[in-house]
């Protein structure tokens, strides 16, 4: 088949531009044709709160998309959809994650092509009524939603009246192996972390719903022997964390790819304390580098842990809850010698190539019905 996805690529930095990067690697090694379209902007600056949206360093081995939807640009809507129909493809594949890109998605999907929307999430975090109605210009043209989770499959089905099929977030194993463990040990002196202590990792971008708040308040009922190591800008300037806490250390940054390893490599678990969730690209990085997840029991979290066996899950927004699940899974799940081969199996049912199987089956149907 010939299929366009219309999404954010290379250089644009984040979890979605990595999906999408996997997702099309593996449709071509399926032997499917794959014409990619990129942004050219994707937020104006005045809207995206982070340092920058491009990664910094040039990477040679990425995938070539052609740069040339403008989010705040209507003029560049039409001309994608003329390149897409030019393209002829048997179908569209665009990934959702945010209301603010619906005019622009939408406007740009041709209405003759079967359009499948790759929906991350099913609302905004912090989700209001302006979010809703720009949604709607991307929902409106999608014929069958694809999902990360049952939650958000649930979502869609039930507010667009439209076909949704859950899949799942398949493992993010573009990182690499772990360091060397001298390496990794020379990581951890340069952070100044005490070698007899436990880490436990928060990583990602720094979002109120994420639940910085009770990660933080959960430290005081933690041994003192275990470090929180919190990396990741912070998106959100009402968000405290502590700085005269020795046992909290926060790397205010966005990590480049080649240090990704460095911080999975040293932790003793992964941690979520999320106030909600769609599901969560960590959650496939801990699982890659073999890690034990803790996490809040919301939206579609509880689908990538094993209760008990590969993490825990925990009441949201309750800190002494998320201590004690943080304490079983250092001193009991984590140190179990079955643990490794029982994560092993889940990230089996998780690989890129079972989902890209399962997604061409699901555009199958979709052209067959249109």
């Amino acid at each position: 088949m010939k299929l366009v996805v219309l999404s954010t690529f290379y250089p644009f930095r984040g979890g979605i531009a990595q999906f999408n990067e996997s997702m099309v690697q593996g449709l071509q090694q399926e032997g499917h044709e794959i014409v990619t379209f990129n942004f050219t902007v994707q937020y104006p600056s005045f809207l995206f709160p982070g340092k920058s949206q491009k990664v910094d360093s040039i990477v040679a081995d990425k995938i070539t998309a052609t740069p040339v939807l403008s989010s705040i640009n209507p003029l560049t809507w039409g001309k994608v959809r003329n390149m897409i129909k030019r393209e002829s493809p048997d179908a569209v594949i665009v990934p959702y994650w945010s209301s603010y890109l619906g005019p622009a998605l939408g406007s740009a999907i041709p209405d003759e092509i079967p359009t499948l929307g790759l929906t991350h999430n099913a609302k905004n975090h912090g989700n209001n009524g302006l979010s809703s109605l720009l949604s709607r210009w991307y929902l409106n043209k999608v014929d069958h939603f694809v999902c990360l989770s049952e939650e958000v499959k649930k979502a869609m089905a039930t507010s667009t009246g439209k076909p949704a099929t859950a899949l799942f977030h398949p493992i993010y194993d573009h990182f690499g192996d772990a360091p060397e463990i001298s390496e990794i040990e020379s990581f951890r002196q340069k952070l100044k972390i005490d070698p007899n202590n436990k880490i436990v990792l928060f990583f990602g971008l720094i979002r109120s719903y994420k639940g910085i708040d009770t990660l933080v308040a959960a430290q005081q009922y933690l041994d003192d022997n275990v470090t929180i190591l919190i990396v990741g800008e912070r998106y959100e300037s009402d968000i405290e964390i502590p700085s005269n806490n020795s046992n909290i250390i926060w790397i205010d940054q966005f990590v480049p790819d080649e240090e990704v390893g460095h911080y999975f490599g040293m932790a003793d678990t992964v941690v979520l304390p999320y106030h909600s969730a769609s599901q969560s690209g960590v959650t496939a990085i801990a699982l890659h580098y073999d890690k034990t997840i803790v996490a809040s029991d919301v939206g579609g979290l509880s689908e990538y842990i094993d209760q008990n066996k590969t993490g825990i899950l925990v009441e949201p927004k309750t800190p002494k809850a998320l201590a004690e699940g943080i304490q079983k899974c250092l001193l009991e799940i984590a140190t179990q010698p079955d643990t490794k081969n029982l994560i092993a199996k889940k990230k089996e049912s998780l690989s890129w190539k079972q989902f890209s199987k399962s997604l061409v089956t699901i555009v199958e149907r979709t052209i067959r019905r249109n």
